[in-house]
C-alpha cells in the first residue's frame, strides 16, 4: 500500500491517465508485477493480486470455448479459467501449444464476496517494477477497453503499462458468449 513519504521536496508531478493533466505526488513507489504478453505489449497487476506462478502447466481444453480461452487448470482443488490476453484484448492468438507459464491471479467480484481466482498464461516470466506517480501516462490507444479493464497506466521501458483489476479482467471472461444458444441442447 502506497504512504506518503517523508520528504517535504516530494514534488513530482504526474498525468493522470483519465483527466490527461498533471498532479502532485507525495507518494513513494508501489511494486508492480509486469507481464509481457505480446509484441511490444505488457500490462501490470498489483502484487497481492499474484498468487503464482506454475510452470508447465497442464490444460485441458474445453470446447466452444472463445478464441481467448487456454482452457481450464486444476489448481488447489479447482478448475480456474486460463486466458490468452494477447487473444482477449487485441484478437490475436498466439497458437494451439500450452503456454510455459501460468500465473494464478486472485479477485473479488464485489464486497463481501468471496476470493476467487483465475489464471493467465505466460509466454515469459514476469518481473517485479518500483513505479511512482511520476512514470504515469495515458493508456495505450490500441485497445478501447483500458478504462473498464486497468485502474491506471505507467510507463515502462519505454511502453505504457496498464495495471489491470484481475476481477474486471474475469468478469469479461465470465459474460456470456455470445453464441450461448448454440449451446442449448436441442429438444430429443
Amino acid at each position: 500500500m502506497d504512504t506518503p513519504t517523508a520528504s517535504p521536496q516530494a514534488d513530482d508531478t504526474a498525468a493522470d491517465p483519465s483527466q490527461g493533466v498533471a498532479r502532485q505526488s507525495t507518494l513513494s513507489p508501489a511494486i508492480a508485477r509486469v507481464i509481457p504478453y505480446g509484441r511490444h505489449r505488457q500490462v501490470a497487476f498489483a502484487p497481492q493480486a499474484t498468487v503464482e506462478l506454475l510452470e508447465r502447466p497442464e490444460l485441458v481444453d474445453v470446447p466452444c470455448a472463445p478464441a481467448y480461452s487456454l482452457g481450464l487448470l486444476s489448481w488447489r482443488e479447482q478448475w480456474l479459467p486460463v486466458i490468452d490476453l494477447n487473444a482477449l484484448l487485441h484478437g490475436q492468438t498466439v497458437g494451439a501449444t500450452a503456454p510455459p507459464y501460468a500465473l494464478v491471479l486472485a479477485y473479488q467480484g464485489a464486497a463481501g464476496e468471496p476470493v476467487a481466482h483465475g489464471a493467465i498464461g505466460l509466454s515469459t516470466l514476469p518481473v517485479f517494477t518500483a513505479v511512482s506517480d511520476t512514470q504515469m501516462c495515458a493508456y495505450p490507444d490500441d485497445n478501447p477497453c483500458w478504462a473498464q479493464l486497468a485502474l491506471s497506466c505507467f510507463q515502462h521501458d519505454g511502453l505504457a503499462t496498464p495495471i489491470l483489476h484481475a476481477g474486471r479482467l474475469f468478469a469479461q471472461y465470465h459474460a456470456p458468449f455470445p453464441h450461448a444458444a448454440e449451446l442449448t441442447p436441442a429438444p430429443v
